[in-house]
């Protein structure tokens, strides 16, 4: 019957979401188990959907089973499979949103899927593909609010600026990747001025103005490059300060310095930037 087909589907959903939303089971030690009951909610999730056709709510279910799926799989190093399960969950938000338009969390997930494929894209060169993604992600992400979520929809955005930066810059369109370094820059400055901060916008702030530095140089505006190099510099050690030396903080600030010294030699400041590129290479 119609309740016994419900009672089922809120089972099978309710299993998943303990499983997958609990912070206690987002250790790397669980992600095989959670691999593996997303890919069998995803099997029982495309049967109900089999069962009972045109049903947002199990469209829905199976995207996000999808997408997580996608996730898991990219964070294991498999992008391949990732961007499989990426490109699945794409057509069924497109007719979530389509069906539901007033639900914005399913704009966020579509945003965000459009988001993840397009920088799985990009990493395999397939540009005249990636760059319609992102666009589309700036599209969606135009029409959603941060109120209440945290900060998370700037977050978003970064990437985005992130992602759009990454892509100019590897066709060679230096003017293009500047002007998203320095809105990336923007939004992960606005992000560490919050009160509840986490640790990874300061890590995103530095990363921000370091490419930011590195595209300046491209362009030949070598002390405007220096400058954002600096400041990057300077992030970053705020971290080290804050909780020592760790294996991120000093690949991130190393980063940063190797960067910054030939800024520095390009310059005519020679002791400068052999002093900076030391410090980067003994930490």
């Amino acid at each position: 019957s119609d309740a016994n087909f419900r009672q089922a589907h809120l089972a099978v959903r309710e299993f998943h979401n303990m499983l997958f939303r609990k912070d206690e089971y987002d250790a790397p030690e669980f992600r095989p188990l959670r691999l593996e009951v997303l890919q069998k909610a995803a099997n029982y999730y495309r049967g109900f959907q089999q069962q009972v056709a045109d049903d947002p709510e199990l469209s829905a279910d199976v995207a996000d089973a999808y997408y997580h799926l996608g996730g898991i799989l990219q964070a294991d190093g498999d992008r391949k499979s990732a961007r499989d399960w990426f490109e699945r969950s794409l057509p069924l938000w497109e007719q979530t949103v389509a069906a539901r338009p007033d639900v914005p969390t399913q704009r966020v997930l579509l945003m965000r899927t459009c988001n993840r494929l397009a920088a799985l894209y990009r990493t395999e060169g397939r540009f005249d593909e990636t760059l319609p993604l992102y666009q589309r992600s700036l599209a969606l992400i135009g029409t959603l609010s941060d109120d209440g979520r945290g900060g998370s929809i700037d977050r978003d955005r970064a990437a985005i600026c992130s992602g759009l930066e990454k892509l100019h810059n590897r066709k060679g369109e230096y003017l293009l990747a500047l002007d998203h370094c320095l809105q990336w820059v923007q939004i992960d400055e606005r992000l560490c001025d919050r009160r509840d901060a986490a640790e990874s916008d300061l890590y995103g702030f530095g990363g921000a103005l370091r490419r930011t530095a590195q595209t300046l140089g491209s362009l030949g505006r070598t002390q405007e490059a220096a400058n954002y190099g600096e400041r990057s510099c300077a992030v970053l050690e705020k971290i080290v300060q804050r909780d020592a030396l760790t294996p991120r903080s000093a690949d991130s600030l190393a980063h940063s310095l190797h960067s910054l010294g030939p800024l520095y030699r390009s310059l005519g400041r020679l002791e400068d930037s052999l002093s900076i590129l030391k410090t980067a290479s003994t930490g």
